[in-house]
Formats: structure tokens, C-alpha cells, sequence
């Protein structure tokens, strides 16, 4: 250490608690000395200025928040193949919360004196499990500070606690009652600095000087401004203390302190502005500097407090949050990065076409997104498109690895760069180069660039101010920084004032008990709630006349809140032991209003006596409700533009049959929308069998497939299909269920295959669109399959992955409909288009032999075709006549249906949705109907009539 750095002028550098107290320290340094030449702040501010100082040359990614060398070094160790360290499997879930508890845990430890400098980390007195965390936390810390890559705030620490070289410029740090302690590595920091600082004597008297200054503010900062011997002086002396006796320092007329229930926290802000607007009109002599707003560590209300004072002209001093905004290009890239891999989840896919980043917009976006469910897995595109979108979309089926560079500038080409935010601008650009220069990598896989994308929300820091003169913004967790006369806690639940703090989850809370007890300067969370209430104290010392305390009664999804547990302290100072809730005032009781002041609030209206519920009925229309939906199409001949009923198909009369206002909701598009993760549900299993049992019997006329021909090929088709239709469900967690379905599959398709050589069939087509007419309205549909016997009749099948029974009680109350009704477009119409023309061109699909189910899972053929020899695995239909008469003479398995649709159309041209009541629910789920419809909307139950009165419900419970 040289002379001439000793003899340098030092720097000052006055140690706050936090960037609050520092802020008033200024404030009182500007009115005393005017100009200073010395730095005010907190920790994290020393330490900069500390690095600056002894390394000139920085270290450019340590000072930048782009990249964390602790969470690569982590993730590095991780990827080890011999990687047994206790965070391993949480890591791989989640990386960020993993990091944080392990930094913290280790700046926990160092920070103590016998785990300082990272010595010493055993402990014989612990378990065997401690031990093993204790080591793995032990290399870890070695391991990065060899790398240099210890969290930052730790690595700036030790880097100038063990820096060879002196400080460019000398550091002279001046503490007071209102510094930081009880922390030994800013202990070893401020040693550190006093060591290499040497002060002339002039800058000894100039030192001497500041250090008067700073205690004299501490002193007059720590005194209680409460005026008088009031409940806010006994609380500032008091309270969190053990004390004797305390009820007579407690008057109860006295409204220096006063706790009012509220709503919720939103409430209490429109109240606290309420009453700081009548006090100020009431007091020429009060200005908004006169009253502060304390919130709380978890309020996340600040648009809302931002709006309202705005709107009401009132201004607010040092009011800083962070608000956190959707990563739209984190969360877009990850989408896309798995669609191009082939292995895209329908939820992730559905969230990509709907992100504000791409050109489309939302609406487009999320017709897009519904067409995922509607098509099986295929994105339906408008026609519209211009081609470097349909381009896009095309890519989303999955490409190559290679061609991943050129894929994302292809997207990135298209993005709607304009309509966001600056930060979002910026985030998007660095985000999509970040990506690009990644697959450009060869080396790194579609998991591996996947991994670089952050996805966290955006957070951007925000502040209102300076607003001298405005309302005081004080914070839980931080020194008031100016004194008011009137302080409105907001949100005082439970959680807050002191707020909770909870140990690292790397160890349990009995085993950090159990370090500390050895460990005596182990700072735990114990240590936090005392640092905490202590400061809550601090607060109140900075109130002149009142502090009113806003306890919420609910959050804002309406469940109910707890007071903070601090009220229970209060309630000892106010002889209310064990009842703690009688301090509370109600702000909605004309009593309680009577004891607040200033109060500016007007209650609600009354509410009815009775509520009034609707009584459910039919509803009346003045329209033909089934013609509503038409179709337009252009005549190539004339050119012009003709207009057509849209066709109805089974499955939507399948609905309308059971229930017409679920039919409704879904014509108009007003039935519930839900984004369901992906999974083998009915529907994507239905999907996926029917494309393999196409597959199968695609074939020549005339031909089925033979055993050995369905072992061979099943497998690849079923495979192909999943890849088709849900190709998320083609990784590994999959397994046992496509295992499962493969099986039901496999053995369904060699079940078919000997039913139809049994009857001597063939198959016609194994999916034909057919179109028609019923009750002169245009139906179509698209048949499963369609097979033809050896008297030239056919017989339409559906295939499905339910069991046979529900069909069977169908069919013999003659309440078939879906495969009946494509017997009705063979009756009335035939096939669609001249595709499906050729395809069933050598049968005869006028003669008509019936309808079967084929369920998959217990590979039963359900008709009301009776083959002429008995065959295993056919079930023929005898139908059920009204009186309960069966009749094996009749194929008759869907006359009621017929007729009960029929009755529907009637209605709808008359504009009428019949009211459905609970018996004919109960009748139709008898008949083996499901009850999915009911549920596609809450206004369907409003809608229904209880004509069972108890009976319904208690079958219902």
C-alpha cells in the first residue's frame, strides 16, 4: 500500500439502512450544508461504489443483468453425467427458484462467522441429510468463486474483501444507529474499506463533522413524533415489548390509532382518499405532504391507486413499483420452438396462434386456435391469408433441425413489431437474436435451444414523482423518509406489518433451528420478523396525530382475510386480551361510522328482501331459428353468388335433439371455450382410432386386410396418426397410455376384420361424405365407413371408443339418430362430392340393411342388422315397442328420434327453444345419452325446469 493512495481524498460515504432512510438523510444534508461532497445510500449502493473503486477495468458481465454466471454454473454441474447433488431433480423443474434458495442459503452461511469465507461448514452435531446439503453447498460456493461466479452481490463482497491491490480511490464509510448491522460480511467490507483509507488532517475535521451531522439526524429521526400522551406514544414505546400492566397507558376515547374494516384493499384506497380530502378541506393549514400511505410488501394494487388519485387531482410523492408484463417473445418463441420439433402440446399451439405478436390479431387468432379442436390437430387457414402467413403456419407442423435458423426469421418477419411497447420492442428483437444464433449452433438439439428462451414476465420498473408536495408513499420494508401527521396503513392482513419471511427450502426450518444453534450469527427468518417489527416501529415514531389501519375483509377473488397478527399486540396494550376484533371499527355499521372521522363513504342500497330468480320457460323468438345459418357459394356458369341453408350435421342434431338451447349457443358460437391440457381424452382417442381403422381398411374393394397385414402395419399408422392429430402425445410420459390405446386398437382392427369376413363383406369406403335432406333441410356428415354386403345392400358404420351399451339402450328405444340419419342422406341424397362419388361407385347405396356401432374397447358390433347365421361379437338390436313389446321382426331403431327431431324442427321455425325439463334429462340418460351438452354453458342450467321438485334433488345428491 503506497503513500501517495493514504494520502488521496478519501470518498465519502454515508451507510444507510435502505434507499428510503437515504433518501431523507439527503434531504436533511441539503438543508444543512447545501452542496456535499459525499455519497448517501444503502448496501447494495456501497458496494458498487466499493467496486468501482478497486476495480477500474469491470467486469462487463458481472455489472450487466443479462447474464447470470450462477445460474450457468449450475445448470453446467447439472449436466454432468455423474451430477448427485441434492437440487438435482428441483433444478430440472425449476432453475430460477432453485437458484435463488441456493444463493440465499450460501450468503446465509458466509454470512455467519463460522461459516465465513466458506470454512468450517460441518457441523457434527447435525444429520446425516444436513451434512450431505452442507457439503454440496460447500463445493458449490468453492466451485464459484473459483469461477468467479458466486451471485453477484456475494462475488463484489469477496472480491474487495481479498482484492491484492488498494482502492484507486479511498472509501470512508460513516455509520450510525441507522446503518445496517448484525451482518459480518459488510462488517468485513466497511474493515476492508477503513483499512485502505488514510484521512488528512483536514478531511479528519471535515470527517468529524459528517459523522455529528449523521448522528444528530439518527437522533432526531429515532425520537417519536406523536404529539401528546396519546395510544400512538404508547404504541411507539410499547408495543412488541414485554410490559407489565398495560392497559392504563391505553385511553378508549382516544382515536390516535384506529383500525376500520373495508371491502377489500381496493376499498380502503377510495376511503383513505376520501378522508384526506374532507381533513383538507376542513384544515386550510394541512397539505397532501401532511398525510403518507404505508403499503404493504405484497400490494400489487398501484394502477388502481395511481388512476384514482390522478383522476381526483391529487398528487403522490416517491410512489416506485414494478410491474410485471407478459414475456410475449419468451413465451411465443417456446411455442414455436416445440411446434417446429414436431411435438407441439394443443394448449402450447393454441397460445402461439393467439400471442398479440403475431400479424393476425386476436380474433383471427383465435379462430385459429379453435379450429386446432374442430380438425384434429390441423390448423384451419382463412382463404384470405396472404402467403407469408399461410407460410408460417404451414412450418408449425414440424420441420427439420436444419432448417430452424431460416424458420425463425421467417417468423420473425412477420411480427406485429409496431403494435407493442418499447421494452417489449427490445425484448423481442434480442429474444429472436438470441434464438437464431443458438440454432445456428448445430450442436445444440431442439430442448437445448428451447432451454436458452427465458419465458419469466417482463418487469419494469415504474415511479410516480418526484411530487415533493404530494402525498407520502412509505413502504413496509423500508424507513419512512419523511415524517407526515397523518399515516393510513393500507391492507393490514394477516402476512403483513411484519410481513412473513420463510428460511431457504433447502433445508427445513428444524434443521436451520438446529445450525443456529451452533451457529449463533446464522441469520434465520426469526431474525428477519424482529428486524421487521422493529422497523414497523420506526414508522409509527414518524406519525404526529393518527395512524388509521385498513384491515380488508376479503382479497380480490372473495376469500375471506385475517387481520395482521400485530392487532393481537395492539389488543394487549389495549386491555382487549383475547379479543382483538373489538378494536376493529366497521366502516359499513352506522355506530362504528359515528366514531370515525373525516369518514367520506355512503353505503350501498339495500338489498330486497327476496331475490328475485328467474322462473325458467320456453324461449319465444320472432325468427325461423334453423334457417338462420346459411352458406354462400359462386355459380361457375353465371358467376353469381347463391346463398344456401348451411347443413346440419348428426352431431349437432344429436345435441338439438336433448337439449335446443345447447344447440343454440353452439350455432350462434356462444358455448364455453375452454382450453383443456392434452391428453388421451375420448375425443383425441376417438381421432386417432378412426385415422388407424382408416388406414387399415383403406384398401382395394373387395380386400381385407389379414392378420398378419394388421400386426405389421398398426403400429407405424398408429404412430402416424398420433404425430397427425396430437403429437404432443407422442413423448415419453405417454407411454403407458399409448400402450393402452394401441392395444384397444390392434385388437379392435382384427375383431372388424373378422366380422366382416364372417359376413362375407366389403368395404365400400372407409370414410365417405354423404349429404341429404331431413324435413327438407339440407344434412351431411362424414360416414366411418360404409361396407357393402353380399345381396349389394350396405350398412353404415360408426366407429367408436365407448362400450356398446349406451348404443344398445338407444337403439332399442328407437332413439338412434347419428348413424341413422347418414341412412337418411343415402335415402334422400348420396355422396358429397364426385371424389366420394367414385369411391362408392360399384355398390348399391340405395338398398339399404341398416346401421351398426363397432366399440372399440369391447369390440362389439351393435345393428339392427340380423346376419343369417349367429357370429360371435354381433349383436343384433330387437327393438322395444311403446308398451315395452319387443319386436325382432323390425329394424326400427330410430322412429322415435326421427320423430322427437321432427317435433325440434317445428319448434325452431317457429322461433321456439322448449325449456328442458329434469325428467326428460333423467329419460335421456336412461337411454344412454350423454350429458356433455348440458354442461357447454352455465346458462343451460338456468334454463332448466325442475318438474321433480325434491325428487330431482335428491336423486341429484
Amino acid at each position: 500500500m503506497t503513500v501517495e493512495t493514504k494520502l488521496s481524498a478519501p470518498h465519502f460515504f454515508f451507510l444507510c439502512s435502505d434507499s428510503e432512510c437515504a433518501r431523507a438523510f439527503r434531504r436533511h444534508l441539503a438543508i444543512r450544508f447545501g452542496t456535499v461532497l459525499a455519497e448517501v445510500g444503502a448496501v447494495d449502493q456501497l458496494i458498487e461504489s466499493a467496486y468501482r473503486m478497486y476495480y477500474l477495468d469491470l467486469d462487463p458481465e458481472l455489472n450487466s443483468g443479462s447474464t447470470d454466471r450462477f445460474l450457468e454454473l449450475l445448470g453446467s454441474l447439472n449436466s454432468l453425467e455423474d451430477s448427485r447433488y441434492f437440487w438435482e431433480k428441483s433444478f430440472k423443474v425449476d432453475p430460477s427458484g432453485v437458484r435463488n434458495a441456493l444463493a440465499e442459503s450460501i450468503f446465509k452461511i458466509i454470512d455467519s462467522q463460522k461459516g465465513a469465507g466458506g470454512c468450517n461448514w460441518d457441523d457434527e452435531t447435525t444429520d446425516l441429510i444436513t451434512k450431505k446439503r452442507l457439503a454440496d453447498l460447500q463445493f458449490l460456493f468453492e466451485r464459484a468463486k473459483q469461477a468467479k461466479a458466486l451471485p453477484p452481490k456475494l462475488q463484489k463482497i469477496i472480491s474487495i474483501t481479498e482484492c491484492t491491490d488498494p482502492a484507486v480511490t479511498p472509501i470512508q464509510v460513516i455509520t450510525c444507529s441507522l446503518s445496517p448491522s448484525g451482518s459480518n460480511l459488510i462488517d468485513r467490507l466497511l474493515k476492508r474499506l477503513s483499512i485502505d483509507c488514510f484521512l488528512s488532517e483536514e478531511n479528519k475535521r471535515l470527517h468529524d463533522e459528517y459523522q455529528r451531522a449523521f448522528e444528530a439526524f439518527a437522533l432526531s429521526y429515532n425520537e417519536p413524533k406523536a404529539e401528546g400522551n396519546n395510544n400512538l406514544n404508547a404504541a411507539a414505546s410499547h408495543l412488541f415489548r414485554p410490559i407489565e400492566n398495560t392497559a392504563s397507558s391505553w385511553n378508549q376515547k382516544d382515536n390516535s390509532l384506529q383500525w376500520l374494516r373495508c371491502r377489500d384493499r381496493l376499498e380502503s384506497i377510495e376511503i383513505a382518499l376520501g378522508m384526506i380530502q374532507k381533513q383538507i378541506a376542513s384544515d386550510p393549514s394541512l397539505t397532501y405532504a401532511d398525510f403518507g400511505l404505508l403499503l404493504p410488501n405484497k400490494f400489487d394494487s398501484h394502477d388502481h391507486l395511481v388512476r384514482l388519485f390522478d383522476k381526483f387531482g391529487v398528487p403522490l410523492a416517491n410512489l416506485q413499483w414494478t410491474n410485471f408484463e407478459r414475456n410475449l417473445a419468451g413465451e411465443l418463441l417456446s411455442s414455436i420452438v416445440l411446434a417446429l420439433e414436431g411435438a407441439s402440446p394443443k394448449l402450447s399451439l393454441k397460445s402461439l396462434l393467439t400471442n398479440p405478436l403475431l400479424p393476425w390479431g386476436a380474433k383471427i387468432g383465435g379462430s385459429l386456435a379453435d379450429s386446432l379442436d374442430q380438425y384434429g390437430f390441423s390448423i384451419k387457414v382463412p382463404k384470405e391469408f396472404p402467403g407469408n402467413w399461410r407460410a408460417v403456419t404451414e412450418l408449425l407442423k414440424g420441420i427439420e433441425r436444419t432448417e430452424l435458423p431460416k424458420a425463425l426469421k421467417q417468423i420473425f418477419a412477420i411480427l406485429n413489431i409496431d403494435g407493442i411497447n418499447e421494452i417489449q420492442q427490445q425484448n423481442t428483437k434480442n429474444l429472436f437474436d438470441a434464438a437464431i444464433q443458438a440454432a445456428e449452433n448445430p450442436a445444440l438439439d431442439f430442448d437445448a435451444i428451447r432451454s436458452v428462451i427465458p419465458i419469466a414476465p417482463l418487469q419494469v420498473e415504474k415511479q410516480i414523482g418526484p411530487f415533493i408536495d404530494g402525498v407520502t408513499i412509505l413502504y413496509e420494508d423500508k424507513y419512512a423518509w419523511r415524517p407526515v401527521k397523518y399515516l393510513f396503513v393500507i391492507d393490514f392482513s394477516e402476512g403483513s406489518f411484519p410481513a412473513d419471511f420463510h428460511n431457504p427450502a433447502v433445508l427445513s426450518d428444524v434443521q436451520w433451528s438446529k445450525l443456529k444453534e451452533n451457529w449463533a450469527d446464522l441469520e434465520l427468518s426469526m431474525d428477519a420478523r424482529a428486524q421487521a417489527r422493529s422497523l414497523f416501529l420506526r414508522q409509527l415514531n414518524c406519525v404526529a396525530k393518527k395512524v388509521t389501519f385498513f384491515c380488508p375483509a376479503f382479497d380480490e377473488m372473495g376469500k375471506g382475510l385475517k387481520p395482521s397478527d400485530s392487532l393481537i399486540d395492539f389488543s394487549l396494550l389495549a386491555g382487549e386480551i383475547g379479543s382483538p376484533e373489538k378494536l376493529i371499527l366497521d366502516i359499513t355499521d352506522e355506530l362504528d361510522q359515528q366514531q370515525i372521522e373525516h369518514l367520506k363513504y355512503s353505503s350501498s342500497p339495500a338489498l330486497p328482501a327476496e331475490r328475485f330468480i328467474a322462473t325458467p320457460r320456453d324461449i319465444c323468438l320472432d325468427t325461423d331459428l334453423l334457417s338462420m345459418s346459411t352458406k354462400s357459394s359462386v355459380d361457375e356458369a353465371t358467376g353469381e353468388t347463391i346463398t344456401s341453408l348451411k347443413p346440419q350435421s348428426p352431431s349437432a342434431l344429436d345435441d338439438l335433439l336433448i337439449c335446443p338451447l345447447g344447440w343454440l349457443l353452439k350455432q350462434i358460437g356462444a358455448e364455453n371455450r375452454v382450453w383443456e391440457p392434452d391428453g388421451f381424452t375420448p375425443l383425441t382417442s376417438g381421432l386417432i382410432a378412426h385415422d388407424v381403422m382408416e388406414q387399415l381398411f383403406a384398401v382395394e374393394q373387395g380386400v381385407i386386410p389379414s392378420e398378419t397385414t394388421i400386426e405389421s402395419k398398426v403400429s407405424d399408422l398408429f404412430d402416424q396418426a398420433i404425430k397427425k392429430k396430437a403429437p404432443y402425445l407422442s413423448t415419453a410420459i405417454w407411454q403407458v397410455e399409448r400402450k393402452n390405446l394401441l392395444s384397444i386398437i390392434r385388437r379392435a382392427a382384427l375383431d372388424w376384420a373378422e366380422l366382416l369376413n364372417r359376413l362375407n363383406a366389403r368395404v365400400v369406403a372407409p370414410e365417405l361424405w354423404l349429404q341429404g335432406t331431413f324435413d327438407g333441410h339440407p344434412i351431411h356428415g362424414q360416414t366411418d365407413s360404409v361396407i357393402a354386403l353380399p345381396d349389394s345392400g350396405v350398412l353404415v358404420v360408426d366407429f367408436k371408443t365407448a362400450k356398446a351399451d349406451k348404443y344398445e339402450k338407444r337403439m332399442k328405444a328407437r332413439l338412434d339418430l347419428q348413424a341413422s340419419l347418414y341412412e337418411q342422406m343415402l335415402l334422400s341424397g348420396g355422396p358429397k362430392n364426385p371424389k366420394d362419388v367414385e369411391k362408392a361407385k360399384h355398390a348399391n347405396l340405395k338398398k339399404r340393411n341398416g346401421v351398426v356401432y363397432f366399440t372399440l374397447k369391447d369390440r362389439l358390433a351393435t345393428s339392427n342388422f340380423v346376419p343369417q347365421q349367429a357370429i360371435n361379437g354381433w349383436h343384433s338390436i330387437e327393438p322395444v315397442s311403446e308398451d315395452g313389446e319387443s319386436m325382432p321382426w323390425s329394424q326400427d331403431v330410430s322412429s322415435a328420434a326421427m320423430t322427437l327431431l321432427k317435433r325440434r324442427f317445428d319448434e325452431l321455425r317457429q322461433g321456439i327453444i322448449p325449456a328442458i325439463k329434469v325428467s326428460e334429462i333423467q329419460n335421456f340418460q336412461k337411454q344412454g345419452f350423454g350429458g356433455y351438452v348440458y354442461e357447454s354453458s352455465p346458462l343451460i342450467k338456468l334454463g332448466i325446469v325442475n318438474d321433480l321438485g325434491d325428487e330431482a334433488s335428491e336423486e341429484e345428491d
